[in-house]
């Protein structure tokens, strides 16, 4: 979890202060991906993993599929084990072994690490070759340090600007990508898996969209507004926070639209209808952050209406001295007369 973005690009109007409240960063982080590779008869396919410590762990889940076969060699291996496989094929793993099966594997030795999918052994048949590789990796003290600086600046942005904003932030591994907040303590847990998830494509603007939809949940619930369990309502806070941001909020709130576009929102209907669920599909929640950035003046004053209510004096003071386009002075010094 290396982050590109200092806490000085949330330009967002925002006060920083000091709180009660604390960011937790587990010192083990767990990611997940999914791959498929397809491994011609007589051939082999080598997958990167990254780079990995002594002691990381690795679980990879394999299954092969084929008219006929559906076995498959799999071997965990060091970036020279890799180089040299092809002349001197040693697997750490399994040979033709049918699937489905689980590869796992411990790093003794840092550097990169490959898995290897051969399929050398055949003559005709074509393998596709479905893995969920999983890592989980012991993060170093000074990765530790750089993930909570990271997450308290934003806390305490947060802080300095909002009433009732005191709960706390977990980085931690939860087996998903994924990012919640805790309905009785609006505590926030942002999952390990999530952020090396959208940090993996380089896009700093779904994570902090991710952190701040989160956060609407949390404040909203605090404020005990309506619609604080909603997802829509979640969106449309973070979407109004990054606004503030100007330019570079536009360009964050980009990212997550990007983040949306990409993801199955075909396979998400499917689940909705036999499963339930209270998302709106990636697609329309795309389009939805698209169409409050096409208004951006109409959407910010709508929610300043209710944000100006939660926001500290000191805030709303700095809105009346320094405005910028997404704020509306007349609304704040009525807010502020009435505190």
């Amino acid at each position: 979890m290396k982050f590109i973005l200092t806490v000085a690009l949330l330009s967002l109007a925002l006060i920083n202060t000091t709180t009660a409240a604390t960011v937790h960063v587990s010192p083990i982080s767990q990611s997940s991906r999914n791959v498929t590779e397809l491994v011609p008869p007589g051939q082999l396919r080598i997958v990167p993993l990254g780079a990995l410590r002594v002691g990381d762990q690795v679980a990879i889940e394999a299954n092969a599929t084929n008219k006929v076969y559906n076995d498959i060699t799999a071997c965990f291996a060091t970036e020279s084990e890799a180089q040299a496989y092809a002349a001197r094929p040693i697997c750490r793993g399994y040979v033709k072994s049918k699937t489905p099966l689980v590869l796992r594997a411990q790093a003794e030795e840092s550097g990169n690490h490959y898995l290897i999918l051969d399929n050398s052994y055949a003559t005709v048949i074509q393998k596709s070759v479905s893995a969920r590789i999983s890592i989980r990796k012991n993060l170093p003290a000074e990765e530790i340090e750089k993930t909570r600086a990271f997450f308290e600046g934003v806390q305490s942005q947060i802080n300095g600007t909002f009433e009732n904003s005191d709960f706390n932030i977990r980085v931690e591994p939860c087996g998903e990508s994924n990012a919640y907040s805790d309905n009785r303590t609006a505590d926030i847990t942002l999952c390990t898996e999530i952020i090396h998830e959208v940090m993996g494509q380089r896009n700093i603007g779904a994570l902090l969209s991710i952190l701040f939809h989160e956060y609407g949940h949390s404040l909203l619930n605090r404020w005990g507004e309506p619609g604080s369990s909603e997802e829509d309502m979640a969106d449309q806070f973070a979407v109004a926070m990054l606004l503030r941001g100007g330019d570079t909020g536009r360009q964050l709130l980009q990212g997550w639209i990007q983040y949306w576009s990409t993801r199955d929102s075909r396979a998400e209907a499917i689940h909705q209808l036999t499963r339930g669920d209270t998302h709106t599909l990636s697609i329309q929640r795309a389009r939805n952050i698209q169409r409050d950035m096409n208004y951006p003046e109409e959407f910010s004053r709508r929610w300043n209406k209710m944000l100006y209510r939660h926001t500290k004096r000191a805030a709303l003071e700095q809105v009346i001295a320094k405005p910028n386009k997404s704020d509306d002075v007349d609304l704040a010094r009525e807010a502020l007369r009435i505190k």
